[in-house]
């Protein structure tokens, strides 16, 4: 018993990476293919029930929290570490503060920061907030103007256009804000597991004081900053009230959560699109390229280079991207791991990361999906910058996990210009080793 209880503990303190890249050698060398490994995975994992869960749990659960402590009854965030002060803020708590404060254009009586949800929407697609001149006072009797339009929950949340149709009329906190920004990258399965590990009566509902501490340790992950979870100094918000009704009594179901999460994750990316379509069916393939870029770490200079290798050699080809490809494509991003094991597969048996190898990497990824052409030759032509018809994949898997965090991915060094960006690629590729 003893003996079992030490190997659970090393289970759920593993570094899941590390045992997954060592594994890579033995599926190679065993002829496995990646869907088969995930078949024997499965076989292995249905004999035992617990060390099945406790393995999902810990995969999925850090995906979303980061460095939030794991506990066997319940999710909390350690008290010690709630409470130790923080001398130095980490350069990610920098990103996510700066982020919200630059694009936050209400300030509450007490000097909180809040957002609307156009804020919300323009710090997600936009570099820099539109014009304005201070930030609008808001008092506890301004919250009932503002949230008027808020709409009762949906069980389909169809329209895509939750934060469009309220425009400014909203109310965000710097939590909300955070939970928000984490949920554009998740996956369904992700997001089923954070649900259950928040419904901590099995009711498959969510109360709003639930919602309040699964927003709040998100913050805390995402910011590294003690979070005031539940604070009284703004009583009502947007979606506390649409989740929970005006008096906080209301409950979330799982499908009504998903829905919403989903409708958000299309919506931003529809306006995205739509900022480059202007009405049309397609967006040029440059233009494509540019939306992907925009949150890399990538120099501005770097940019253009690649920029006008695109135009040069693809223009002749070129014949647009509709807004379902762009969709399909940026939720293949947000399963890029699984895509950078696959790549790491191949290039135990010598394939190196070529158009073919990507294909197949993507299908792996996409449960059988097809990458359309376009998008395909756009990645080569942007990507490759050798011509020889191949990608570095540590480059290029590195460059993707900064487009899909949208500008939120932690880089710990300063880096700037061309030599900057080399000095990120070495740094990604030895992370990557390492891993």
């Amino acid at each position: 018993m003893a003996s079992h209880s030490r190997n659970l503990r090393k289970l759920i303190t593993s570094d899941w990476s590390k045992v997954f890249a060592v594994g890579g050698s033995f599926v190679v060398a065993s002829g496995y293919s990646l869907e088969r490994l995930r078949e024997k995975d499965s076989e292995v994992f249905a004999q035992n029930s617990t060390f099945a869960s406790l393995t999902r749990l810990k995969r999925q659960f850090v995906s979303i929290f980061g460095d939030v402590n794991i506990h066997a009854e319940s999710a909390q965030v350690s008290e010690n570490r709630r409470v130790k002060k923080v001398d130095k803020p980490s350069q990610q708590k920098k990103i996510a503060h700066k982020r919200f404060e630059k694009f936050a254009s209400l300030e509450y009586t007490n000097g909180e920061l809040i957002m609307t949800p156009m804020d919300f929407i323009e710090s997600v697609t936009q570099t820099n907030p539109r014009p304005r001149i201070g930030r609008r006072k808001v008092t506890e009797k301004d919250l009932d103007t503002l949230l008027r339009s808020t709409p009762k929950p949906s069980k389909n949340y169809k329209g895509h256009d939750f934060f469009q149709k309220l425009d400014t009329d909203g109310v965000l906190t710097f939590p909300e804000y955070c939970f928000l920004v984490a949920c554009l990258t998740k996956t369904r399965s992700d997001i089923e597991i954070a649900y259950k590990t928040f419904d901590r009566d099995n009711s498959s509902k969510i109360e709003k004081r639930e919602f309040e501490q699964f927003a709040g340790r998100i913050a805390y992950a995402i910011a590294k900053h003690v979070v005031d979870i539940g604070s009284e100094a703004i009583p009502r918000t947007t979606l506390s009230q649409h989740f929970f009704g005006k008096g906080g009594t209301g409950k979330l179901a799982y499908d009504q959560f998903l829905s919403f999460i989903r409708s958000l994750q299309t919506e931003i990316l529809m306006v995205e699109f739509t900022e480059f379509s202007k009405g049309l069916r397609t967006i040029s393939e440059d233009e494509f390229a540019r939306i992907l870029l925009r949150h890399t770490q990538v120099p501005a200079e770097q940019q253009e280079k690649m920029m006008e290798n695109l135009l040069k050699e693809g223009n002749p080809t070129f014949k647009g991207i509709t807004f379902e490809e762009f969709c399909e494509f940026f939720y293949f991003l947000n399963n890029i791991e699984d895509f950078a094991v696959a790549v790491e597969i191949f290039s135990y048996a010598g394939q190196n990361l070529n158009k073919a190898a990507f294909q197949r990497a993507y299908k792996i990824t996409t449960h059988g999906k097809e990458i359309p052409s376009t998008i395909l030759d756009t990645m080569f032509l942007l990507f490759d910058v050798n011509n020889d018809g191949e990608l570095s994949k540590k480059e290029f898997i590195g460059q993707m996990k900064d487009a899909v965090q949208r500008g939120f991915r932690y880089h710990t060094d300063e880096f700037i210009g061309w030599q900057g960006f080399k000095k990120c690629l070495v740094k990604e590729r030895n992370a990557t080793t390492e891993e």
